[in-house]
């Protein structure tokens, strides 16, 4: 008997039906019904940028201007030597030999830990800024970490000098006046990075944003 080979050029019919039945099915997919792979996909849907990240940028300059005039305030308190030598009298813990002695060099001293502390913290301000800029995440993450640890600060200073009012009212009470206005704006600061426009944005890869 003679037995045909078939040919690998010219498929037979059952070859030839399956090859079309591949090529029929939707989507482009193979015969197993699996999806054809479409890089990218993810990223169909584009966010648009929430119109609370300007206000959050705006919160953060508004905050760090804030800040700065409270440390101006916070560095003519620290350098009134009569503030602090009343302040340490009237606390009733040290006897007029050492509050001499501490009075030396505490004006200066106050001044130049103030200086730094404001130094320091202008910078995070400025770090935070930048980053909010650009929709960066960690930024988010910062300010609020920054805004909770300096809020709790500002008010136990803040209650903390009160004690000092009747020494210099006047400098207090714009000390407190700022301090209350300064934690109105950290409040909405958090209230506007927390909401759930920013913190979809903030976490939505660069390429799946408008």
């Amino acid at each position: 008997m003679n037995t045909q080979q078939p040919d690998p050029n010219h498929p037979g019919p059952d070859r030839a039906g399956d090859t079309a039945h591949q090529a029929q099915q939707p989507g482009g997919g193979s015969k197993y019904n699996t999806a054809a792979y479409q890089p990218m996909s993810e990223y169909d849907t584009v966010i648009e940028r929430p119109k609370q990240l300007g206000m959050l940028r705006n919160l953060t300059i508004i905050s760090l201007v804030l800040y700065v005039i409270s440390a101006v305030v916070g560095a003519i308190i620290a350098m009134d030597e009569t503030i602090i030598e009343e302040s340490l009298r009237q606390s009733g813990v040290l006897t007029e030999a050492q509050i001499d002695e501490a009075m030396q060099g505490a004006g200066l001293a106050g001044l130049v830990t103030t200086i730094i502390m404001t130094v320091v913290v202008v910078v995070l301000y400025i770090v935070v800024l930048i980053g909010v800029s650009v929709a960066k995440n960690w930024a988010r993450i910062l300010g609020i970490v920054l805004a909770i640890i300096g809020g709790l600060f500002t008010v136990v200073g803040l209650v903390m000098s009160l004690g000092d009012f009747t020494i210099a009212p006047t400098l207090i009470s714009i000390s407190a006046v700022l301090t209350a206005i300064w934690l109105a704006v950290s409040i909405w600061w958090l209230v506007t990075a927390f909401s759930a426009p920013v913190r979809k944005y903030f976490k939505t890869p660069p390429q799946a944003r408008g």
